[in-house]
């Protein structure tokens, strides 16, 4: 008789939606450490919308003890008006820039200033006439053989 086995089991994927920047501060931890690369970055003026997928690094899953992970997540910003790249060349598509945080500001006009602020000053700012921000975690994790330390951190579990 054969031995049935279990299956393995789904990853848990996150699906996130920011509408105010206190939503945003929790799609940046979530985000921190993603690895960007350049050649998965678009900013659709007509549309209004910047997409970009990342190498998300799972932080929720450090306290399972069962390794490191990342995973792909496509991240969108819609209702843009204007997108500004600091020290980033659309054109070298082989650059990787490693996010470290989300930052917004309230405009005079009532719209919204979101950078993503990336290791080495690079940035990318988008302005928006309101938040609307989508993350949605897709496809498998897979193992990473560290996590991301930061100058003052203590080292990981």
């Amino acid at each position: 008789m054969a031995k049935h086995q279990k299956p393995a089991a789904e990853p848990e994927l996150l699906r996130l939606r920011a509408g105010d920047p206190e939503d945003l501060s929790i799609i940046a931890s979530c985000l921190q450490d993603a690895i960007l690369p350049v050649s998965e970055m678009a900013y659709a003026a007509s549309e209004g919308r910047f997409v970009a997928v990342a190498n998300r690094f799972r932080w929720e899953r450090l306290s399972d003890g069962d390794g490191f992970e990342r995973i792909r997540s496509a991240l969108s910003f819609d209702k843009v008006r204007r997108c500004q790249l600091r020290h980033i060349d659309l054109r070298d598509r082989g650059f990787l820039l490693n996010l470290l945080t989300i930052d917004v500001q309230a405009l005079d006009d009532g719209a919204f200033a979101i950078t993503l602020l990336c290791a080495e000053d690079r940035a990318i700012r988008v302005e928006v006439d309101q938040i609307d921000m989508k993350m949605g975690d897709y496809g498998a994790p897979w193992t990473t053989s560290a996590a991301p330390r930061h100058q003052h951190d203590e080292p990981p579990p």
